[in-house]
């Protein structure tokens, strides 16, 4: 789906999961590189930012999280920029929330800028982007929410369960990293394109994105921090527990075999077992394994074992 949006001399295009007849026909009208064009068929694995005679195209991944209490594991949410002097368009495969907030703006005002210059595209641009980061902190405090119940859950004897949870977070924190990872290079690349493209001033307020990339990215790398001090609590306290299980079964391993012991040989039904067929013998082998407890006991507590 095709649709398009002007204001002044800036036109947007935005294109969600189009067809081929629509890219050919979009290649066609603007002078679109094939390349460019194949690209935007179905989604890139690879993040990138390419000049071309007189436009960039660049391909971003955001992840995204659900907004349900349960925190699924993030997915990558593409948005394909081809950005010229006064053309942007965008071109996505799912609805993104934070992309329709700007065009939203774009349709009503116009106004998505600050300074005094005329809007160009790489206004545009930048609005998607700051957008898009925003939405990105309000996510990454959704995961600060989780860790915060994770956190509460370790000190209220939920270790076992919250293994599970902390290696789920993790899982989100490496996606989340892996798609932030090349941001900074593309938008240094965009910063460089754009004096070419636009007045050189612009360049500075693109460096307010990479700023607001910084944000983000300090925001994660702080909770990633938080998280590994949880995770080494959480295994402390479980590595305790498992430790102090395996002492009392070694305990009572220690007691019950001796105690079995004497039984047997007591029991032995031999001429020279002393208490053979004797009218006490079951209150002997008894008081003879009580005594021997409570040495065992006085042993065990002098060495601090219990």
């Amino acid at each position: 789906m095709i649709t398009k949006y002007k204001s002044g001399n800036v036109t947007w295009l935005d294109l969600e999961s189009p067809t081929k007849d629509e890219l050919t026909k979009i290649g066609k009208e603007y002078a679109l590189h094939s390349v460019v064009l194949e690209d935007l068929v179905s989604q890139t694995l690879r993040q990138k930012a390419d000049l071309y005679n007189d436009y960039m195209y660049a391909v971003f991944h955001f992840p995204t999280l659900s907004k349900s209490e349960v925190l699924h594991n993030a997915m990558d949410e593409e948005i394909d920029f081809i950005i010229g002097k006064n053309l942007i368009i965008t071109t996505h495969y799912r609805t993104i929330d934070a992309l329709y907030r700007v065009i939203k703006i774009f349709e009503t005002s116009g106004t998505l800028h600050n300074g005094n210059s005329d809007l160009h595209a790489g206004h545009v641009f930048l609005k998607i982007m700051r957008e898009m980061y925003f939405s990105l902190e309000a996510q990454i405090e959704h995961i600060g929410d989780h860790l915060r119940k994770v956190e509460s859950g370790i000190f209220e004897n939920e270790e076992k369960k919250m293994v599970s949870e902390i290696s789920k977070i993790n899982r989100i924190m490496i996606n989340f990293r892996r798609s932030l990872s090349h941001h900074e290079n593309m938008l240094s690349s965009f910063q460089s394109i754009s004096k070419v493209l636009w007045e050189e001033s612009f360049g500075n307020q693109v460096l307010s994105i990479t700023n607001a990339y910084h944000k983000t990215r300090a925001a994660m790398e702080d909770y990633k921090e938080i998280l590994n001090d949880l995770r080494n609590t959480n295994d402390s306290l479980l590595s305790s527990k498992i430790n102090s299980t395996m002492k009392s079964l070694s305990m009572m391993a220690l007691i019950t075999f001796p105690l079995a012991l004497i039984v047997a040989l007591f029991s032995m039904p031999t001429a020279s077992n002393p208490i053979h067929n004797h009218p006490q013998q079951f209150w002997i082998v008894i008081t003879i394994m009580v005594i021997a407890l409570i040495a065992m006991i006085g042993y065990f507590k002098e060495q601090r074992w219990i």
